[in-house]
């Protein structure tokens, strides 16, 4: 199994921090969070082998992987929304493909906090 949380969490975190001056970050879900803001969830939710896929050439193994991306600030959602497009650029400049982008619904008491969530085939 092939597992890339940690590079790709320190990767988000550099790029988000080089953009954002106050930015948190954290490796939980922001279920339970209560210090300072804006923060980013980055958290590793599905991490799979397809055996025997098939490509134009030749049958391999394809690797999938699958984060969730909470976003959550107490200003405003034009926060949101800058953090947002950083996260969207990093993330597709390291090959994963956004399938989710919208409100958390198990969260529906937190107003200012959207989710993001992306997927890869390696």
């Amino acid at each position: 199994m092939i597992d890339h949380e940690k590079q790709i969490y320190t990767l988000m975190t550099n790029a988000l921090k080089e953009q954002f001056d106050n930015i948190q970050t954290t490796n939980q879900k922001l279920r339970f969070y209560n210090e300072t803001y804006p923060v980013v969830s980055i958290v590793q939710t599905n991490n799979y082998e397809l055996e025997q896929s098939r490509s134009f050439d030749n049958n391999h193994t394809l690797h999938m992987e699958e984060y969730e991306i909470e976003i959550q600030s107490d200003k405003d959602m034009n926060e949101i929304k800058d953090i947002m497009n950083q996260i969207d650029i990093s993330m597709h400049q390291l090959g994963y493909i956004r399938i989710y982008c919208g409100l958390d619904n198990q969260d529906k008491e937190t107003k200012l906090k959207r989710l993001m969530q992306y997927k890869t085939a390696l």
